[in-house]
């Protein structure tokens, strides 16, 4: 067995250097390396065995991983910018979305790929599983998104996206049968809708099946069990595969557990769509049933290795899927700390953990659930601050709190499934009942959430190397246990939070000590925040061309900088790009004031979602139609509005002893000209440039009155071709020295100097 991890470990870890590392032209000259190098192991004098094994099956994964990209990722790749008439079969049911629908295929024109394709006027809902189609398609690379390289696509097994060009036409109906877990699982998700309440129904849709669209329309809660490390548990996982294996037990009894728990294990991995976490586990349980009736040890290390080496070979790009990573570190902590975590309890616990009564049986319980959950985040966390940016400190509390009802409920919501599909009323009487263990993990994600420090952010390099300070002091802590050395736990770890305080602390009075403004890089977007003492203002908050959302950006930039509150959001106007993270904002963050045009009709859906999150959070609304000032602590602000038609749009200019800032958000070239005449504007060390830098905007006569010191333009990828040769040859005239997002990432300026040409920190 332990010859066979060491073959999978080979090939697993030469498929992540090849995907991660090694360039694509390299990587069968590193296999040709390997193999050579696993030849002349064979002159080792000692574990010259192991060395081979390990030699050659890495050389098999840097050759498999060059072949798949050679022969399954290029071609599929040479489709993008074409347009085709093509054949396909279905193989999912249409998810709706705001912008239109969404079915993945299998490409039988051409490369026999897997693709995801679009149809933004809804056209393709009556499509089914099995169906044969024919469509005109334009496709896209699914190795690029925004104009960026991308690796969320074909981690997934997509390999290129397309574009409904016409209606898809229907050619045969067939193949059905083999997608009835599909079926099964979007009428589940049916049944949760109807069953439980509006408040848990979505949160249960994600429980049981995976699909979190619903939840993803419910920000807050999200962004609740996001802060509070309990997203998984909607992320269907290994965690919900031994939920469910442990049912089979309960109900068929260990005799008869091996016959029923592999073909609903198997269906189940059908419903969630097959991917890597859920498939990891279903074959460890699946090891596990036929254990007992084969009478054969399982060695749970040779077993994950193998279903690792087995889910990369079928597709090499997986090794990049964040679910992955996650599910196969976390089960990895599991095996190698659990069990001497626990032991290390029981010992300190001296007798009191001894016995069958009740008090021995609840520590045993607690030292069990306290181990498994430390040595599931001694992994993962590194990954999911890598992947996420945060660090949830009270993750721990959280699932320790929560764990226990989420199985009930997870148990439960598949019976209320099942009495709702005999007798709906019967099934909505017990969703409502079973809702209430859920209302409970909902109040514990929503109350730790809030607290302080709840989660901690990587914006900032010092939480990085408090997080890697961590892991020096464990390994510490294990050389110095396994010499034989006594280990004090409460020591290292006091030592640890001692060090996160003194980070936190520090960073808390760097961004107080000296008033700072920041450009954030959002993309195609705008969000500016100003820091001066404990005083926070944020200009604007949207992003376009990006899959981060700008609130969340926003959120976690602030807390990372020691910021827990805004004391005022202002909103230049209410496009996308400038406004639309603005609700998330307001949902994460406590933000005491918003200010926004008055009047602004040109984006209904959009100011109506960001007015119903500021009545959720008290925020006070106030809609500028003309002119006004406020101040925040030392920070004063002239607001000026115009534009008609439901065009309004502000222009703010913000002034911190002699540090003058305008932002015109994106008033074009005869607004501008409207502002220059009507007020006075001083003398501006920074001016952030209209409308990301279009010819439109950022006229002569602005400039010439502001005058600034430096300009800012805040881009991404675009087709506009933002920022404009024109733009910038108008500041280069002018003798302005231009600083862009898209070049210098986030642009830290101090606003205390009246040199302002150089950033802090790009």
């Amino acid at each position: 067995m332990r010859k066979l991890a060491t073959v999978c470990c080979g090939f697993c870890a030469a498929v992540y250097l090849s995907v991660y590392v090694i360039p694509q032209g390299w990587r069968w000259i590193a296999a040709l390396i390997l193999a050579a190098l696993g030849a002349l192991s064979l002159l080792l004098p000692r574990r010259r065995r192991i060395c081979m094994m390990l030699a050659l099956s890495a050389a098999v994964g840097c050759m498999w991983t060059w072949s798949h990209t050679a022969f399954v990722l290029a071609p599929a790749d040479r489709l993008a910018g074409q347009t085709l008439t093509v054949t396909a079969r279905v193989v999912s049911l249409p998810e709706e979305h705001d912008y239109g629908t969404r079915v993945y295929v299998r490409l039988e024109t051409g490369p026999k790929a897997r693709a995801m394709l679009y149809d933004y006027d809804h056209r393709v809902s009556s499509l089914r599983p099995g169906d044969r189609i024919t469509a005109e398609v334009r496709f896209s690379s699914a190795q690029m998104l925004y104009g960026e390289q991308t690796d969320r696509y074909t981690a997934k097994g997509v390999f290129v996206r397309g574009y409904f060009r016409s209606a898809p036409q229907v050619l045969s109906h067939g193949g059905r049968l083999r997608y009835i877990p599909l079926y099964l699982s979007h009428d589940v998700q049916e049944l949760t809708r109807s069953c439980f309440p509006e408040d848990s129904a979505a949160f249960f849709c994600a429980l049981l099946t995976g699909d979190k669209n619903d939840l993803y329309t419910q920000q807050a809660l999200y962004d609740d069990l996001c802060t509070a490390g309990l997203q998984h548990i909607v992320a269907v996982s290994g965690m919900h595969v031994a939920f469910l294996t442990m049912l089979v037990r309960c109900f068929a009894g260990r005799k008869h557990s091996v016959v029923l728990g592999i073909p609903i294990l198997a269906v189940f991995v059908l419903m969630a769509g097959c991917t890597p976490s859920v498939m990891r586990a279903a074959f460890m349980q699946i090891v596990l049933l036929l254990s007992v009736p084969l009478r054969r040890e399982t060695d749970p290390l040779t077993s994950l290795s193998f279903v690792l080496a087995a889910l990369l070979a079928i597709n090499p790009a997986s090794a990049a899927s964040v679910s992955l990573q996650l599910s196969f570190s976390s089960v990895a902590g599991l095996l190698l700390f659990s069990r001497p975590l626990y032991d290390a309890m029981l010992g300190r616990a001296g007798g009191h953990a001894e016995g069958s009564g009740l008090t021995a049986r609840a520590l045993r319980g607690l030292f069990g659930s306290v181990a498994a959950t430390l040595s599931a985040i001694v992994f993962s966390t590194p990954l999911a601050a890598i992947h996420f940016g945060s660090v949830p400190l009270l993750s721990p509390v959280t699932n320790l709190l929560c764990l226990t009802p989420v199985a009930f409920c997870f148990a439960a919501g598949w019976a209320v499934c099942l009495l709702g599909a005999i007798w709906l009323p019967l099934g909505q009487l017990a969703g409502w009942l079973v809702a209430w263990p859920l209302r409970w993990v909902m109040l514990v994600v929503h109350v730790i959430s809030r607290a302080p420090y709840a989660a901690v952010y990587t914006c900032g390099a010092l939480v990085g190397w408090w997080l890697a300070a961590i892991y020096v002091v464990i390994v510490f802590c294990a050389i110095r246990r396994r010499s034989g050395r006594r280990v004090r736990p409460m020591i290292a770890a006091g030592v640890c939070a001692a060090m996160l305080a003194c980070i936190l602390a520090g960073n808390m009075i760097y961004w107080s000590a000296v008033p700072r403004m920041t450009m954030l890089d959002v993309s195609q977007g705008q969000s500016i925040a100003l820091f001066s003492g404990r005083d926070t203002v944020v200009i604007d908050c949207g992003s376009n061309g990006t899959t981060d959302d700008a609130g969340t950006h926003m959120t976690q930039y602030l807390r990372g900088c020691g910021r827990q509150k805004v004391n005022l959001l202002l909103l230049t106007h209410l496009h996308a790009d400038h406004a639309g993270g603005a609700a998330r904002l307001i949902r994460q963050m406590r933000v005491q004031m918003l200010v926004l045009p008055a009047d602004a009709e040109n984006n209904a859906d959009l100011l109506d979602e960001i007015l119903e999150a500021a009545d959720e959070a008290g925020t006070r609304v106030y809609q500028i139609r003309d002119r006004a000032e406020l101040s925040v602590g030392p920070l004063s602000l002239q607001l000026w509005c115009a534009g008609k038609n439901g065009e309004r749009e502000m222009a703010v200019v913000s002034s911190l002893g002699a540090f003058d800032l305008l932002v015109t958000g994106d008033l074009e070239l005869s607004v501008e000209r409207e502002l220059v005449h009507e007020v006075t504007l001083p003398k501006c060390e920074v001016m952030v440039a209209g409308h990301h830098g279009s010819r439109y905007a950022s006229s002569d006569e602005l400039i010439e009155a502001a005058d600034p010191d430096v300009a800012l333009i805040s881009v991404g990828y675009n087709t506009y071709g933002h920022p404009t040769p024109e733009t910038l040859a108008r500041y280069a005239a002018h003798g302005i020295p231009v600083l862009r997002t898209d070049e210098q990432g986030n642009i830290v300026l101090r606003m205390d100097e009246t040199d302002h040409g150089k950033a802090e920190n790009g």
